[in-house]
């Protein structure tokens, strides 16, 4: 609600550079917003046909966490994760990954990065079913390039 948002917006300790307010975790929770970004993710799984999700199993999951990878940079997070492993398949979607990258960005430029990241994972899962790996090694050089402190295109 419009009370809460604006407490949310004037308490100094959960500000950053003054601009906007982050919330994860149990916080993003407790005041529906990661609730909010499940409904933005659920619509772009709709945008999908229906034959790109069969066999996975685990469906997307929308987690809390964020997912840094600090050995290559401080502004990389992980943000989404194809797996497939005794579980089954599914892929994650890491809120907190989203929040620290996108926290003062406007709706439409989270969905666009929801929509990205699962095109991402589900490519992933197809090459998966395929035997294929491809995109799986250019995230590896892509994750190694960073970590060298080299660009990536």
């Amino acid at each position: 609600n419009k009370k809460t948002l604006e407490e949310l917006m004037t308490e100094t300790g959960i500000l950053t550079k003054d601009v906007g307010t982050i919330l994860v975790g149990e916080e993003a929770v407790n005041h529906g917003i990661i609730d909010e970004v499940g409904g933005i993710l659920d619509g772009v799984c709709e945008e999908f046909p229906e034959e790109l999700f069969q066999e996975l199993n685990g469906g997307v999951l929308l987690l809390e966490e964020a997912l840094p990878d600090p050995d290559a940079g401080e502004d990389v997070y992980i943000m989404g994760e194809y797996c497939w492993d005794e579980m089954g398949r599914y892929i994650n979607i890491y809120y907190g990954s989203f929040a620290a990258l996108l926290f003062d960005e406007p709706r439409r430029v989270w969905e666009d990065e929801l929509r990205t990241t699962l095109r991402h994972e589900l490519t992933h899962h197809v090459e998966g079913l395929a035997g294929e790996r491809s995109l799986e090694y250019k995230d590896s050089a892509q994750l190694d390039a960073l970590r060298r402190g080299e660009d990536w295109p």
